[in-house]
């Protein structure tokens, strides 16, 4: 590429492409993508429409090959559009394009020429067609997201609450459900009954809990917050979400600290479990329920004092 940008003497782009040409189909630049570098260099070279079917006839070539060793020939096809284009075959390339959309490579690559052209119909279309394409996951999800900006930027509320509600069930991430509820309309208390059916039918994981309960803090549904803390029985959650409970729910929260920590501290031994002891009675200080720890910091050391690391640890509080 560097070479080209130098202007080149006429025979020196010849040599250059007489070499490609001869190189190009070894399968040893084919695992290091080295063929593609080839394709670029040659897509540089073409003056007319001769060079034009020169390259046409290589990716064609490097297709078979491609086809014969099991590879994937999305570069190829993105270089023949590419080439296509270059030389003003826009029609014929639109062709290529909407016949091999199930190409996620291909697909995006469509969007991205609609949108250098300002087609902003096209390619929300290009998008909803790849949504209903079989793609995986992150291609969905991608997909999901050029449609959201697209949304964001046209001020479409329902579209905007729709899609961002999608991108939190899919990634558990919270802003996309303050973004949701933020362009909520009259059916959102029904989209959130929806939204946590679906978070409940998961396997269980921290991370979905979590999820569940940033939705329960946002709604203050502090009675459900509280249930989801006493049956899933995690420290972990308990230590991040008992603060919305409190002064409301003290007494319950009270409750299932002790419960928990009497367990954690029956069933953990040694200096990993004493700090983590000891950060669980400072939560308790920053929640306003500096009484409890005061009352369980006296238990323990009444009843564990021949354990030296959790003595120590919790020495701090003295």
């Amino acid at each position: 590429g560097l070479i080209l940008k130098q202007d080149p003497a006429p025979s020196l782009i010849r040599e250059l492409r007489s070499y490609i040409l001869s190189e190009y189909s070894y399968i040893t630049y084919r695992p290091h993508k080295l063929d593609i570098q080839f394709l670029k260099l040659l897509q540089q070279m073409v003056q007319d429409e001769t060079d034009y079917h020169k390259l046409i006839t290589v990716i064609d070539t490097l297709e078979g090959k491609y086809e014969a060793e099991n590879r994937h020939t999305a570069p190829l096809l993105l270089a023949r559009l590419e080439t296509m284009e270059q030389v003003g075959k826009q029609e014929e390339a639109k062709k290529v394009m909407e016949q091999n959309l199930t190409e996620s490579e291909v697909l995006y690559y469509a969007i991205e020429q609609a949108k250098s052209i300002g087609a902003r119909p096209r390619m929300k279309a290009l998008i909803e067609t790849g949504l209903k394409l079989p793609f995986p996951k992150k291609d969905v999800a991608r997909l999901e997201e050029l449609l959201l900006n697209m949304a964001e930027e046209d001020d479409d509320a329902q579209q905007i609450n729709k899609l961002a509600l999608s991108r939190f069930l899919d990634t558990l991430d919270i802003a996309y459900y303050k973004k949701a509820k933020r362009y909520a309309g009259l059916s959102w208390n029904e989209q959130i009954t929806d939204a946590l059916q679906q978070l409940a039918n998961r396997t269980y994981s921290i991370r979905t809990q979590q999820a569940i309960g940033n939705i329960y803090v946002l709604e203050e549904r502090k009675q459900d917050l509280l249930q989801l803390l006493e049956e899933t029985g995690s420290i972990k959650l308990l230590l991040e979400f008992s603060i919305h409970l409190m002064p409301d729910f003290s007494k319950e929260i009270s409750v299932i600290y002790r419960t928990l920590l009497n367990q954690y501290t029956q069933q953990h031994l040694g200096r990993t479990a004493a700090v983590r002891v000891r950060e669980i009675m400072h939560n308790l200080h920053t929640i306003g329920a500096s009484r409890l720890a005061n009352e369980l910091i006296e238990e323990y050391r009444s009843r564990y004092p021949e354990r030296h690391s959790l003595i120590e640890e919790l020495s701090v509080f003295l």
